[in-house]
């Protein structure tokens, strides 16, 4: 997949496909019903992705955590872990 730039990165954002994904995940009422959207969309490796990501973010900023140290818990790129921090 190639790289796309802040600008397209927004743009995708903007897009009436993905807001109307943003509003069918803000519309489920129960864990269950999320659950069976996000294993519908995405396989086993994009998920555990996406989970790695989500702890990044979290890890980030932290100042017990190095992004060396985040790297390795979480397998991530600098690159990913630089988006991140955006």
């Amino acid at each position: 997949m190639p790289k796309i730039n802040l600008v397209q990165f927004h743009e995708i954002i903007a897009s009436p496909d993905f807001q109307e994904i943003l509003e069918i995940i803000a519309s489920f009422k129960t864990s269950t019903e999320v659950n069976s959207f996000f294993s519908a969309a995405f396989s086993e490796k994009e998920l555990a992705n996406f989970k790695n990501r989500w702890q990044a973010v979290k890890w980030i900023g932290q100042e017990d955590l190095t992004y060396r140290e985040i790297i390795k818990k979480t397998g991530l790129s600098s690159t990913i872990l630089q988006r991140a921090k955006e």
